[in-house]
């Protein structure tokens, strides 16, 4: 996964930090919204199931904004 795609599917739907922390955990996410923070902001290293599940929830986002998905194969 790259940073980059969660900040550019943020910014396209609208979605907050915040509101991506709690898209996130909703899927299954165990990182709090401090260690989220430090993933995209710093590039912290994460396991690459969190990193599944962020992308998850920001690709959601920018689906529930009628807007196409960054990786259309997956999810």
């Amino acid at each position: 996964m790259h940073i980059d795609d969660v900040d550019l599917a943020c910014r396209l739907s609208g979605l907050t930090l915040t509101e991506l922390w709690i898209a996130y955990v909703g899927m299954g996410g165990s990182a709090s919204e401090v260690d989220l923070w430090a993933r995209l902001a710093l590039g912290a290293g994460w396991p690459a199931v969190e990193d599944a599940m962020l992308l998850a929830a920001a690709e959601e986002a920018l689906v529930n904004a009628g807007l196409p998905r960054l990786h259309p194969g997956e999810g």
